[in-house]
């Protein structure tokens, strides 16, 4: 009956409570640049981009390997942290999709540079 559904809460709070038990390196340069490239790619949307479209548009990223599912999972813990924030709920949505986190985000709404800054330090 499918897959894990990361937006039930009680599944990221496994998730999160599993990266407490792991020691995680420090982030290199190539992976600060990663991020600061899909920083630039969240910057450079159009106004009317949706999630889908900002997905698309990470596979441009040199460095960034990655599937869609992999893309679409990044892009669902920005909004989940508060980075991809949508300035309304009041939107509409495009047919079928996934998204939990980032349904209502736009290309308008580009980034959350406090949290980006809060978060990562830059």
């Amino acid at each position: 009956m499918g897959g894990v559904r990361h937006g039930d809460l009680l599944y990221t709070y496994f998730d999160l409570m599993q990266f407490t038990k792991q020691a995680i390196s420090e982030p290199t340069k190539d992976d600060i640049a990663i991020l600061k490239g899909i920083l630039a790619i969240i910057a450079s949307c159009q106004q009317d981009d949706y999630p889908g479209s900002l997905s698309d548009k990470l596979t441009d990223l040199p460095n960034f390997k990655s599937n869609q599912d992999e893309r679409n999972i990044v892009i669902e813990i920005l909004a989940c942290v508060g980075i991809l924030q949508p300035a309304s709920y009041e939107r509409p949505t495009r047919g079928k999709h996934d998204w939990v986190y980032a349904t209502y985000w736009r290309g308008q709404d580009k980034y959350n540079q406090q949290m980006v800054k809060q978060l990562f330090g830059l």
